[in-house]
């Protein structure tokens, strides 16, 4: 950090290239994992606190922007050779801390460099509503589209964190227009992934194992065993809110039916008493 002002320009990109093969190599390794999210996390927190925040002391916007600048293609050449593609969950989680710099980034140049090598480059470069490319012009490599994330999904993202009350007040008007530009190419295109990720073959069961179900769509066997919880629920306090029937003993019963026997002859008593008072008034 000490010494950054005074490299040369041959060794600062000697630099920038090895840290894109850093960058490289972390995503390979994601990748490898199945993207295990505690493992991004713990990504996500080195690069935002010693890269990419304006509290890392004694970095210029250098380092920042080629991190910005690389991101996304790195991650696109990664997800082609991936055993498991990103989806948009996934590549949400890969691509948070260049979030938080467009929701809150101290400089506005950076929050700018944010939005055009990100967000844009990823919807008109790596989405799945991009616009194809020619035949002559296709490579023979794998296509570097993020083809199971969802763009309405990331669109919708862009859209909570402008309207979210922490955002800077700067930057809002900006993540509304990149949501309407996502909107547009969508319509554009007139596609987007499939969220139904459950085949006509696969049970209920190997969907909730391979966890298959969607982001955004609830997982039915979830839905039906919160059902059950739901209804087993009700009917404990339906029980617990009707008072318990007490269960009579032998000599209680015999007690009760001796005093219905003495309070039937006490009134016949009375009967025969009032029968004969009338008699004598006669």
């Amino acid at each position: 950090k000490r010494e950054w002002g005074n490299v040369d320009k041959h060794r600062v990109d000697k630099f920038y290239t090895a840290v894109r093969l850093m960058i490289r190599e972390s995503y390979k390794y994601m990748a490898v994992r199945h993207w295990n999210l505690g493992i991004i996390r713990l990504f996500n927190d080195v690069i935002y606190d010693e890269a990419l925040s304006h509290e890392s002391e004694g970095l210029t916007n250098g380092l920042r922007f080629h991190l910005i600048d690389i991101c996304i293609e790195e991650l696109a050449q990664v997800n082609a050779n991936a055993e498991i593609p990103l989806t948009e969950a996934t590549f949400l989680d890969c691509v948070e801390p260049f979030f938080a710099l467009a929701q809150k980034a101290q400089d506005k140049n950076v929050h700018k460099r944010v939005m055009e090598k990100v967000l844009l480059k990823f919807l008109t470069e790596y989405s799945f509503v991009a616009k194809l490319p020619d035949q002559e012009e296709e490579d023979e490599d794998a296509p570097l589209t993020f083809s199971q994330v969802h763009v309405g999904s990331v669109a919708k993202f862009i859209f909570e964190i402008a309207s979210d009350p922490e955002s800077d007040e700067r930057f809002r008007k900006a993540l509304y227009e990149m949501y309407k530009t996502y909107e547009r190419q969508i319509r554009a295109a007139g596609r987007d992934v499939d969220l139904s990720h459950i085949e006509e073959g696969d049970s209920e069961e190997d969907c909730c194992a391979n966890n298959t179900c969607g982001v955004n769509k609830a997982c039915p066997m979830e839905e039906e065993g919160a059902a059950e919880e739901d209804n087993e629920t009700s009917q404990m306090e339906e029980d617990a809110a009707e008072p318990e029937t007490p269960v009579e003993t032998k000599s209680e019963k015999k007690k009760k039916k001796k005093k219905s026997k003495k309070k039937s002859k006490e009134l016949d008593e009375a009967e025969t008493l009032h029968e004969e008072d009338k008699n004598a008034e006669v």
